[in-house]
């Protein structure tokens, strides 16, 4: 393959091949990282040397800048659109002028050249404002006549709404040759256009695709879509038959694209910005990869869709009924996961965020319940204990004998949950009275009076100890 590199009004040509050496020193080279042009998968050599500056030969196609340029579809021909508004032929590959001049010119710089399928006609674009009968030009490859210039005349008579004048940027044909695109900046909005090449009319109505300016364009090798890319750095894809928006991808690029190419296939297209950034946005996906293309690659591909969906409902329902199961728990004696002699069972529900006190709460229900039938352990309260003697205004809660048989969670292991799931009974509530603390007056209590005290600490004396002698 050959690249054309233009350096304002010259250009040089240079070679792309593949470079086998960058395979070869992946496959050996292990302890340094190879130089960049050793690693880079393609190789780019001038074509033509020249022997005194060691660089590639330039030719001068002009005296101002190239600011586009077009092969032919044999490859026999370059077109090249100017500065100056003038669109030139050339020979390839020899870079010779052609004898085909054409008929004329734009108002300003060439921003876009297209050859049709057939090679026969040349569509450029130009900066130029739209006014007076200027436009897209069609032309005669072989005797350089203007064949039309494309006009709108619906907005010709809106012209004098547009904020910031129009200009056409870009061109391409499909791959019929049935019809011509176009871009159209009107109004600082972008636009894409669609003639019709036997009558070069507008087919439809411009569509507007951005609300920014269109600064890059490329058009689909399979004629489906158009990509266009704006000044604010967005990328869209466009349909052709429609001219409706497939796909956008905002912000691709931080500031303006300048540059786009689709791939040989037309499923992905390359975009370049001025921030030195480059995107690939997928268009559509390849059929058949990796499998073959036709009718046996979209059959693995539906094969595949199938297997796949059937391993994630087998995930869902498997999954689904794991989380039932696990969804709930119950509290009772039996610890092997039945549900005891008497069913008494307490579903609880695990992932309703079951607190403390609720877990002593059922597992005081489950107690209670077997207690009412006398079939648990607790059948009746124990005796109180009668040596002790109650003592005033001091209680104390007492708790009876455990219970011999522990609660364990039914789903789960042996595990005991005696110290969380035994609540007291009203039973079990003792009140023991003692001696009040020494240094502490109860609250409410009258203070003893003098007698009182004197009668508690002192024993009282016999009448008969208090007669004397004297009689």
């Amino acid at each position: 393959a050959e690249l054309l590199v233009a350096f304002s009004g010259d250009v040089a040509v240079y070679v792309v091949a593949a470079n086998d050496a960058s395979t070869q020193l992946a496959e050996t080279e292990e302890s340094d990282a190879p130089p960049p042009e050793a690693s880079a998968p393609y190789r780019i050599s001038p074509r033509d040397l020249d022997e005194s500056s060691g660089t590639a030969t330039r030719v001068t196609l002009a005296t101002c800048d190239v600011k586009c340029a077009a092969f032919s579809p044999d490859g026999a021909s370059l077109a090249v659109g100017l500065e100056s508004g003038e669109v030139r032929l050339f020979a390839w590959p020899t870079l010779e002028p052609s004898g085909v001049r054409m008929d004329g010119s734009h108002a300003d710089a060439v921003n876009g050249v297209a050859f049709s399928p057939d090679g026969t006609r040349l569509l450029s674009t130009s900066s130029e404002t739209v006014k007076d009968g200027r436009g897209p030009a069609v032309w005669n490859v072989s005797t350089g006549a203007k064949i039309a210039t494309l006009v709108d005349e619906t907005r010709e008579k809106a012209a004098g709404k547009a904020r910031f004048g129009r200009q056409y940027r870009f061109c391409g044909f499909t791959p019929c040759g049935s019809f011509a695109i176009t871009g159209l900046n009107d109004g600082g909005e972008g636009h894409v256009c669609k003639w019709a090449c036997d009558t070069w009319k507008p087919h439809g109505k411009a569509r507007r695709v951005t609300r920014e300016p269109l600064s890059a364009m490329a058009f689909d090798p399979t004629g489906r879509t158009v990509a266009c890319g704006n000044s604010e750095g967005h990328v869209v894809v466009v349909d052709v038959k429609t001219l409706a928006t497939r796909k956008t991808i905002r912000g691709a690029h931080m500031i303006f694209v300048t540059t786009m190419a689709y791939s040989p296939d037309g499923c992905a297209v390359l975009s370049g910005s001025a921030d030195a950034s480059a995107c690939c946005t997928v268009v559509r996906r390849r059929k058949g990869l990796g499998v073959g293309n036709g009718v046996w690659g979209a059959t693995a591909e539906k094969a595949y869709a199938l297997l796949v969906a059937a391993v994630l409902a087998w995930l869902f329902f498997t999954v689904g009924r794991l989380a039932m199961r696990l969804h709930t728990a119950a509290i009772g004696p039996d610890g092997a996961g039945g549900d005891g002699a008497g069913g008494d069972v307490e579903r609880v529900d695990m992932l309703a965020g079951l607190k403390y006190g609720d877990i002593k709460r059922l597992a005081a229900d489950v107690r209670r319940r077997r207690e009412e039938r006398g079939d648990g352990p607790g059948e009746s309260p124990p005796a109180a204990d009668e040596s002790h003697e109650p003592q005033t205004d001091d209680t104390e809660r007492l708790f009876a004998d455990e219970d011999p048989t522990p609660y364990e969670c039914v789903d789960g292991p042996n595990i005991k949950c005696e110290d969380v799931l035994t609540e007291p009974e009203a039973w079990e509530m003792r009140v023991k009275k003692g001696a009040p603390r020494e240094g502490k007056a109860r609250v409410g209590t009258k203070p003893p009076s003098r007698a009182a005290a004197r009668a508690a600490t002192f024993e009282p004396v016999p009448s008969d100890a208090m007669e004397t002698g004297d009689g």
